[in-house]
């Protein structure tokens, strides 16, 4: 799925969907700079951005720079970034289920199961870059990890459930555990 205005996913399901090559992400779904967003009552699972020396950050939801997010009463869940640098090429794979840029909401939704790969790869279920209002409220975020690639000794990878950098954020009754 891919928004450049305003559109609502309501009840729906983004499932299986892969980017290859990718140069920004969003493997189920990419919300263009500009645009509005709003997931209610739906799953987006099983996405994948993959490919080598390439960028593919948010393999579930991919929110770009100026757009607007809300998830509310949805589930991602097992979305997978599989994106490999090398020692010549640093390539971004952050946020296994959600990867921001805009303003974003989650709330009363499940952010699961989500894996981040890349280099120095962030968030395996949420990461966000230079977002001034994000908020995660009565949700959950269990079971997402991020992986380093191995193939580059000095790589690290961190945030498991949510990576915040640079970002304005509030969490509120939410349950963020189990996440590597």
């Amino acid at each position: 799925v891919r928004d450049r205005a305003n559109r609502s996913l309501d009840p729906s399901v983004v499932d299986g969907n892969v980017t290859l090559n990718a140069t920004q992400g969003g493997g189920g779904v990419f919300n263009a700079g500009g645009a509005t967003l709003t997931v209610i009552d739906s799953r987006v699972i099983g996405n994948t951005t993959t490919g080598t020396d390439a960028n593919g950050s948010g393999a579930g939801i991919y929110n770009d720079l100026d757009a607007v997010l809300t998830v509310e009463n949805s589930i991602v869940d097992g979305n997978v970034i599989d994106v490999r640098g090398s020692l010549s090429t640093s390539v971004d794979g952050d946020g296994g289920g959600i990867f921001s840029r805009g303003p974003f909401t989650i709330r009363d939704s499940t952010i699961s199961n989500n894996i981040a790969a890349g280099s120095s790869a962030l968030g395996g279920g949420v990461a966000c870059r230079d977002v001034t209002n994000v908020i995660v409220e009565r949700s959950v975020l269990r079971g997402n990890r991020v992986e380093r690639n191995a193939e580059i000794a000095s790589d690290l990878a961190s945030g498991g459930g949510i990576s915040l950098d640079r970002c304005d954020a509030l969490s509120r009754d939410s349950v963020i555990d189990a996440n590597v």
